[in-house]
Parts: structure tokens; C-alpha cells; sequence
């Protein structure tokens, strides 16, 4: 027995069974070519390494050991893109389960458009970085508890964990703190008050 084996059968905490235990968020998107609606959820690693095979199988099949620049870059992000999609969404059904949206990555390269791609892959994208473990805000004592970690510990690792909105109200409340006589964000312009005409 593998010490991963033991590690999955005998030793499993009270923690990870709680984990286990709590279902994936999911949004709802509207489907292609308005035939209703469908449920996106985040992948875990073990569906994205399938991904990844998946797709480095296709790119061995079309162009052999070609290397991946180019051309065969834009059909690797492709077909990482028709994996991901074939395993992120869903159908609902009154009667069961959800199911799978779309029955196989082969379906969705031979049916779906390049922008019904793209924008299946930018719900996907919205969808994970605002319901998955990443932090979309920070209050301020947390922005100071970021900047003393940053300081103190060498590394970079704590922005991972950021959306990409909040890293960057994060950098601009760093530097509202350099510089406190920066405007603030979203200021609107005061307006001109209206010239009388008498006075001209």
C-alpha cells in the first residue's frame, strides 16, 4: 500500500472531511445562441490535469513533437479551452442532477463559434475568480497585514491569493499611503458653475 493510499484511508481528519463535504459553487450563465441557461463551476486538479493530458494528447495526434509556438500555440490554448468548457458547465434538470452541458470536447470544437468559445471561457474565468478561495476584498487592517508579510517574509506567494480587482485596490491603497495627495479613485469632476450673462 502507497503511503498516499494510507494517507487517503486510514489518517483523514474531521477537517477534510468538512471540506469534502461542501459542494462547489456554481453561476448561471446565459447559454449559446440564447437556448437558455447553464451552471459554471470552478475545476479542481484533478479535472485540470485531465485538461492538460487531454489536450497535450491532441497537440501529439495534429502536429506531433512540434514545438508549441506559433500557430500551435493558438491550437493548444484552443483545445484547452474545448476541455475546460466540457467539463465547467452544466444542465440542470428537474428529475436528477445536473449533467454535463456539452457531451465531449470533440462536440464543442465541431458546434460551438470561436466568440461562443471565448465567451463560455470569460464566465468561466468571472466565475472563478469571484467564488473560489481567492480574496476579492480586503479591509484595512488586512492591507497592512499584507504589506508586513510582503516586508517580512521574502516572497510574493500572498498576492496569489488576490483577485485581480483586488490586487490592484491594493496597490493603489499602498500608494495612497506613500502619496496621501493622490486623488481618489473615482473622484468626479467638480462642475463649472453656470456664467451669468449679465456679468459679461
Amino acid at each position: 500500500m502507497s503511503e498516499d493510499h494510507k494517507v487517503e484511508t486510514e489518517h483523514v481528519s474531521s477537517t477534510w472531511n468538512l471540506i469534502a463535504q461542501i459542494p462547489r459553487p456554481t453561476s448561471e450563465v446565459p447559454a449559446p445562441r440564447e437556448t437558455g441557461t447553464l451552471l459554471v463551476r470552478e475545476l479542481v486538479m484533478e479535472e485540470v490535469q485531465s485538461c492538460v493530458a487531454a489536450t497535450a494528447t491532441y497537440m501529439h495526434v495534429k502536429v506531433g513533437r512540434t514545438k508549441h509556438v506559433g500557430a500551435t500555440d493558438d491550437l493548444y490554448n484552443n483545445e484547452a479551452a474545448t476541455q475546460i468548457l466540457s467539463r465547467a458547465f452544466l444542465e440542470t434538470r428537474d428529475d436528477g442532477p445536473p449533467v454535463p452541458a456539452f457531451p465531449s470536447p470533440k462536440a464543442v470544437r465541431a458546434t460551438l463559434q470561436v466568440q461562443e468559445v471565448g465567451a463560455l471561457m470569460s464566465a468561466y474565468l468571472e466565475h472563478a475568480s469571484t467564488h473560489s478561495c481567492i480574496r476579492a476584498t480586503m479591509t484595512d487592517a488586512e492591507m497592512v497585514a499584507m504589506v508586513e508579510k510582503l516586508a517580512t517574509g521574502g516572497t510574493q506567494t500572498p498576492l496569489a491569493f488576490l483577485t485581480p480587482g483586488a490586487t490592484e485596490d491594493f496597490v493603489r491603497w499602498m500608494a495612497e499611503k506613500l502619496h496621501p495627495h493622490l486623488p481618489p479613485e473615482h473622484e468626479e469632476e467638480e462642475e463649472p458653475e453656470p456664467i451669468d450673462p449679465e456679468t459679461l
